[in-house]
């Protein structure tokens, strides 16, 4: 990355992948246990008026071979609900929370990679 003083999407999605590297997340397990879901810092917007059932293409500036992950709530400190693959089409809620955006099948992504079709 060049120095310009801007944390813009460039910087996330650097951020965000390396945060995979550092921290990868563990292969799922075949029968998990219910966990309590964790309380939220940030309340999701409400859903606008429009924009809901807004079909959308994930595109990530991911290393090859690494996937998209969809959590259970708006952060990767929710559990893991599965993966995409770069360029799977997706139909979002028009709720954001921070730089998450809902799926319309309960998941949440990182918004940055989320690309309105």
């Amino acid at each position: 990355l060049e120095p310009d003083a801007v944390v813009g999407e460039a910087t996330w999605q650097e951020l965000y992948r390396r945060r995979s590297q550092l921290f990868p997340t563990p292969a799922p397990t075949v029968s998990p246990t219910p966990t309590s879901s964790p309380t939220p810092t940030t309340s999701p917007t409400q859903p606008p008026t429009s924009g809901t059932g807004q079909r959308a293409r994930i595109v990530a500036d991911i290393p090859a071979g690494e996937e998209v992950q969809v959590f259970d709530g708006p952060g990767s400190e929710y559990a893991r609900l599965r993966i995409l693959s770069n360029g799977s089409e997706v139909v979002t809620t028009g709720r954001q929370s921070g730089n998450w955006t809902e799926l319309e099948d309960g998941g949440w992504v990182f918004s940055a990679w989320v690309q309105p079709i």
